[in-house]
């Protein structure tokens, strides 16, 4: 059975709360949210009810992120912690990572929250896991020769001269050498292709602030992709690695059939709108930029509500429309729509739903200008009846 995602809600603002609460328990399932909207409560919810992770608003009445953030780093939880704000400065966004953040969502993308709640918990797992091994390597050379050859991920450790003291088989498969052959060796003379890389820079710079990096680099000597997790210590650097070319081979796939699919998408000779069921604006394309939404000086763009583009008098019509697309109805009609330009213009409106894992989670809509053919069927009835 899945185990219970316990989330700890740190906001003041009971509707802003309602909304996250609803989210999460749609999109991170199963999961128990607790809210705590003052320091003392969020103090008395982190000893009972133990959370596994923390959602916090950014500023509330005389407390604050940044001090919450405190709390738990100074009680040595190592929990995943993600701001939830309005807006936010790249200063003090960039100033709440280094403290040890996990990451920063605006409350008008909150889309984006399932996905980082489960990034950061399975990040800072891993994170805890190697640590742990990091930690117990070093207390029995036979049980740190026994873990690192076991782990799936290659692994060498480094003294502070830059000497090898320890290579793992996986490791050395990456490195196309055999690990005893390393073992003492300078790692800059062994491999002088490594100079001035951006891996290179990292395990200085880990090595001398004593901090944690995780760094992806293509390394074009060995023409591959590798994910490095540099860990210090006094004494030199831990560092594991693996080879993620095809992994980013795939990515580089998926990003080039999006951008094919975005440019059909836009290209095409219709608008496109895209609609959660609560009538939020997930995607559209430019024709529907430049026509369906025409209508009004709004800018149209995600985030915003399709209802703020309908005229008053059509509002209750329009949401009878939306409601029965829900309900997994087709509609279809066609009508006039007056520009911010002032010319009047014909469309077909075609409203699908749209589903996912079997059930309806927002609807589509198409619109075609017909204003050209609204316009010569016109003149056809003209002439026929005169």
């Amino acid at each position: 059975m899945q185990k219970q995602l316990k989330i700890l809600l740190l906001e003041d603002n009971r509707t802003d709360a309602e909304i996250i609460e609803r989210l999460l328990r749609k999109e991170v399932s199963p999961c128990e949210c607790r809210l705590a909207t003052n320091k003392q409560g969020f103090i008395d919810l982190l000893t009972d009810f133990i959370p596994d992770v923390i959602i916090s608003d950014n500023t509330l009445p005389k407390f604050s992120a940044a001090e919450a953030l405190k709390i738990v780093r100074d009680q040595g939880l190592e929990l995943p912690f993600i701001l939830v704000t309005g807006t936010v400065s790249e200063e003090f966004a960039a100033t709440i990572i280094k403290h040890g953040a996990d990451d920063y969502i605006l409350k008008d993308r909150m889309a984006r929250l399932p996905a980082a709640i489960d990034a950061a918990v399975v990040r800072r797992r891993i994170e805890k896991e190697k640590q742990e091994a990091a930690k117990k390597l070093r207390q029995s050379e036979e049980q740190y020769r026994t873990i690192m050859e076991r782990v799936s991920d290659a692994f060498i450790a480094l003294d502070r001269n830059w000497r090898y003291t320890y290579v793992n088989a996986q490791a050395g498969e990456i490195l196309k050498r055999r690990p005893e052959e390393l073992l003492g060796k300078h790692i800059w003379t062994e491999f002088p292709e490594g100079i001035g890389q951006t891996f290179y820079k990292a395990y200085h710079q880990a090595l001398a602030a004593q901090e944690y990096i995780h760094l992806e680099e293509y390394y074009s000597p060995f023409d591959i992709w590798l994910e490095n997790h540099i860990y210090p210590s006094p004494d030199g650097l831990s560092v594991f690695f693996r080879d993620i070319t095809p992994r980013k081979k795939a990515e580089q796939l998926v990003m080039q059939t999006k951008e094919n699919l975005k440019a059909i998408f836009n290209n095409s000779s219709e608008g496109f709108v895209l609609l959660d069921e609560f009538g939020t604006i997930k995607a559209l394309n430019e024709r529907a930029s430049e026509s369906i939404l025409a209508s009004t000086d709004l800018s149209s763009k995600t985030g915003r509500s399709i209802f703020d583009f309908v005229e008053p008098a059509r509002l209750t019509y329009f949401k009878n429309v939306l409601s029965s697309v829900l309900q997994g109805e087709t509609v279809q009609y066609d009508r006039p729509l007056p520009q911010v330009s002032g010319e009047l213009k014909w469309f077909t409106y075609t409203f699908n739903p749209v589903r996912k894992n079997e059930k309806i989670g927002g609807l589509c809509i198409t619109c075609l200008d017909i204003t050209k053919k609204s316009g010569l069927n016109r003149n056809v009835n003209l002439i026929t009846t005169t």
